[in-house]
């Protein structure tokens, strides 16, 4: 497996901090690794201990620490890019989130969810002990403002199936070290599923949802966590699913483009998105296209020519030309 596709391996990391020390390791700890600013409301003493455990594109940290405030600002953003939501989780203390003008508390039992794509602000004001979780964002995009409408407002865990969702992320943290590499996978997309359900139900779009939608939505996250897999095919995607060839054609059936075709889009989309990128000027053409699934540089061509109207060359130069005009 290529190193830039996710790997569905349960990788696990400690790290542990308390003594005078410990307020500044920590503040630069949550600089470094998240971009976030710290404080631990003036407290002299701070104790921390982490868990951090990562299930391909899931990330998920078991944190027990005392009393603190983290912040993502403008500023931070501009020093650390992120591009997933975050939920938390509480096993004991609460949890306040605010973010957009909008303010939400988790305590034992609930989670709720934000976007660290925006500013916010999460406050623990006693001991915690937290189960914190990332997800690509990329995940929940076709649900659009629906969803972001819930963002540092929803809490959700008492009952339905933001309950069974809250199950399913204590459950898999805690077992998740047992797991094989093709079991994680399919665990992973379920709990991603399930939150996914939570959400659109908490905005009341779950009911209208038909299984072939669902479905798609569960088909097109794959392929976007997928594209620059060479082997990415309808094959692949109804063994990852575990599903039918038929049904993934079925639940295209009535969008413009067939899974296949969906499947090519989206990697010519990505390859456009790699010739804009500035750190990729120096990359030939052939290496932007096998780096974007393609299996060579001609069969880029011809597809990306169906797709634009252009060549790849043609495009690249109109990019240059235009940098050069600005």
């Amino acid at each position: 497996m290529r190193p830039d596709i996710p790997a569905y391996q349960v990788t696990e990391k400690m790290t542990e901090m308390q003594g005078a020390q410990a307020v500044g390791a920590w503040q630069h700890w949550m600089s470094k690794l998240y971009g976030l600013e710290s404080d631990v409301y003036g407290d002299q003493h701070f104790s921390a201990r982490l868990g951090t455990l990562e299930l391909g594109p899931v990330g998920m940290t078991r944190i027990e620490a005392s009393r603190h405030r983290v912040r993502r600002t403008s500023a931070s953003m501009a020093r650390h890019s992120t591009d997933f939501l975050k939920i938390v989780a509480p096993w004991h203390g609460e949890a306040r989130v605010c973010q957009n003008g909008r303010e939400a508390v988790a305590r034992s039992g609930q989670w709720l969810i934000y976007d660290t794509t925006q500013e916010y602000e999460v406050l623990n004001p006693e001991w915690c002990e937290h189960l914190i979780i990332t997800l690509p964002k990329s995940r929940f995009e076709d649900h659009g403002r629906a969803i972001d409408a819930l963002m540092g407002r929803y809490v959700g865990g008492s009952e339905g199936v933001s309950r069974i969702a809250l199950d399913m992320m204590r459950g898999t943290f805690a077992e998740c070290r047992a797991m094989g590499q093709g079991l994680a996978q399919h665990v992973t997309d379920s709990l991603l599923q399930l939150i996914q359900l939570s959400l659109l139900d908490a905005c009341g779009r779950a009911a209208s949802l038909s299984a072939s939608e669902l479905l798609q939505g569960r088909i097109k996250a794959y392929v976007r966590q997928h594209l620059r897999d060479p082997a990415l095919s309808v094959d692949a995607v109804a063994a990852a699913l575990n599903c039918s060839k038929r049904h993934l054609y079925n639940a295209f059936a009535d969008e413009s483009l067939s899974i296949s075709q969906h499947i090519w889009a989206e990697r010519v989309a990505l390859f456009q998105r790699e010739l804009l990128s500035p750190a990729n000027r120096h990359c030939t053409l052939t290496e932007l296209a096998l780096a974007s699934g393609f299996a060579s540089g001609a069969h880029l061509s011809r597809l990306f020519k169906q797709h634009t109207g252009q060549t790849p060359a043609q495009f690249r130069a109109g990019v240059q030309s235009s940098s050069l005009l600005n």
